[in-house]
């Protein structure tokens, strides 16, 4: 992958894609019309790309189209029901097979913006996902022990 520099971001021509049409007006514009930069083009930099945002909003889209991401009724859970309905979407999330572990070799930095993305919708959620994966996934392929040097991991709905 070539090195980005901030002056070959800002450099290049900004492509107005579907993902930059869909930000609606708020309180920050009049501070973004006032910037001495192009914010998409420092968002696109700071993240890494628009590969990045385009994955992220793939994400988002996915989620709202689905019943059981609707945030409309997660107020009136007991505890209980809120670790509940956070496993099955969890469970949902594996489903979905956003990254597959060769987009991950491909490309390490997506896990992060799959993170960020899960984060943006439910902390709760992203905080589970990542303990489930990266924990319980690098104690199994970390340890000490030669019978798991050659392991082979399952996939993720096979986990639960």
């Amino acid at each position: 992958m070539a090195e980005r520099s901030l002056s070959s971001v800002v450099s290049r021509k900004q492509n107005v894609t579907s993902v930059d049409k869909e930000f609606r007006a708020g309180p920050l514009d009049k501070w973004r019309r006032l910037a001495s930069f192009n914010y998409r083009e420092m968002r696109s930099f700071v993240e890494g790309g628009d590969e990045y945002d385009t994955f992220k909003h793939r994400v988002w889209k996915m989620l709202e189209k689905d019943p059981l991401f609707n945030r409309e009724n997660d107020r009136k859970l007991s505890m209980d029901g809120s670790r509940r309905l956070t496993m099955k979407r969890m469970k949902r999330l594996f489903e979905y097979e956003f990254l597959t572990q060769d987009e991950f070799m491909e490309s390490p930095r997506k896990a992060s913006a799959y993170i960020d993305a899960i984060g943006a919708y439910d902390w709760s959620l992203s905080s589970k996902l990542s303990l489930n994966l990266q924990v319980g996934l690098h104690a199994l392929t970390s340890t000490c022990c030669r019978q798991y040097n050659n392991f082979e991991l399952p996939g993720p709905t096979r986990l639960f």
